[in-house]
């Protein structure tokens, strides 16, 4: 079965921020002790294996990440190659973007999901 992919690309308004705590160490400590593994194949997993999708983020890290966040209140935001969203708009677009990858929560003041696209395609196709 055949289907469409619908291609969107994001823009974060100039002069604007987003401060989310969540660099690749704090992610590989997660990890690590997640897993039970050592740093340098932590940092491995989060480097190279998500965003080349060759491991899902929730066969990892079952329950999200932890992490602080200071934000301008957006829907959504970019974070990395990863999509933020808050629930207002998880709730809105969760359903349709839910076959192209995955919803990481993140464990901080607000109610967060990282989107995990797992479905990519190369940017000189867009």
């Amino acid at each position: 079965m055949e289907r469409d992919l619908v291609i969107f690309k994001i823009h974060k308004p100039s002069k604007t921020y987003d401060i989310i705590d969540l660099t690749t160490v704090s992610m590989a400590k997660q990890i690590a002790k997640e897993k039970e593994s050592s740093f340098n194949e932590a940092v491995k997993i989060a480097m190279d294996d998500f965003p080349r999708g060759k491991a899902k983020i929730l066969d990892v890290v079952e329950n999200g990440f932890n992490c602080k966040v200071e934000q301008q209140d957006y829907d959504i935001n970019l974070f990395s190659s990863y999509l933020v969203l808050n629930k207002k708009a998880y709730t809105a677009i969760g359903n349709h973007l839910q076959g192209c990858g995955e919803f990481v929560p993140l464990n901080c003041e607000k109610e967060l999901f990282l989107f995990n696209p797992l479905i990519c395609i190369s940017s000189d196709k867009i």
